[in-house]
């Protein structure tokens, strides 16, 4: 989330937010031009700039990256395709907290987060909840949007409001025999900085390395 509408502070300012976005935002990353680096941006539904708060979300309006020649405007959900051998499924709604709050286990299990994280694997699904959190908006009429399609993804990122993780669990696939889950946490908590993951890859989709780190 880049300006929270939940926000105070947001709420408050005197000036628009498509201004600030583009002073405080895509400032920022013009930065970029003429580099090698592409920056992949990806709403959320608490976004002030963001004309459609629901799921699933298209990208953000590409006058708000005009001067942004290294951006890649994604839909939330998406899944990115990295180097034409990695899927990476990427997810801006809480759904690690939202599937907690209703998660009942019949089994008591030493990690509760693994067990929510497989279930999410098996329902093949960025949002398997039916109705959805209060505070999460879904057009049904779109609900195949939030279903993985032909494959399920090799990571997940899916940021939490929840204690920052990354854990493996089997796929529910035989051509991919694991997923990572990866909640790397909230840049900004408060008033505080947060955290913020650096993946590393190779040709083989298992052998990932996280790191989660302090800003």
């Amino acid at each position: 989330t880049f300006l929270d509408a939940d926000s105070q502070a947001v709420a408050s300012l005197m000036i628009e937010f498509d201004t600030l976005f583009r002073v405080k935002v895509a400032a920022a990353l013009e930065r970029l031009n003429g580099t090698r680096i592409k920056a992949v941006i990806i709403p959320s539904i608490r976004d002030a700039v963001s004309q459609f708060p629901i799921l699933p979300q298209p990208g953000f309006d590409p006058a708000l990256f005009s001067t942004c020649k290294n951006v890649v405007l994604a839909p939330n959900p998406c899944v990115l395709q990295i180097d034409n051998t990695i899927l990476m499924g990427v997810c801006a709604a809480d759904v690690i907290k939202h599937v907690s709050q209703q998660f009942v286990a019949s089994q008591k299990k030493q990690d509760r987060m693994l067990s929510i994280c497989e279930a999410i694997a098996t329902q093949r699904s960025f949002y398997p909840l039916v109705p959805s959190d209060d505070s999460t908006c879904i057009e049904y009429t779109m609900l195949d949007k939030l279903a993985f399609q032909e494959t399920t993804p090799h990571i997940l990122v899916l940021p939490s409001d929840l204690k920052a993780f990354a854990k493996q669990v089997p796929s529910p696939e035989a051509s991919n025999p694991a997923i990572t889950f990866l909640n790397p946490g909230r840049a900004a908590t408060g008033h505080s900085a947060g955290r913020f993951a650096k993946i590393t890859l190779s040709n083989d989709p298992s052998s990932v390395r996280i790191e989660i780190l302090h800003l």
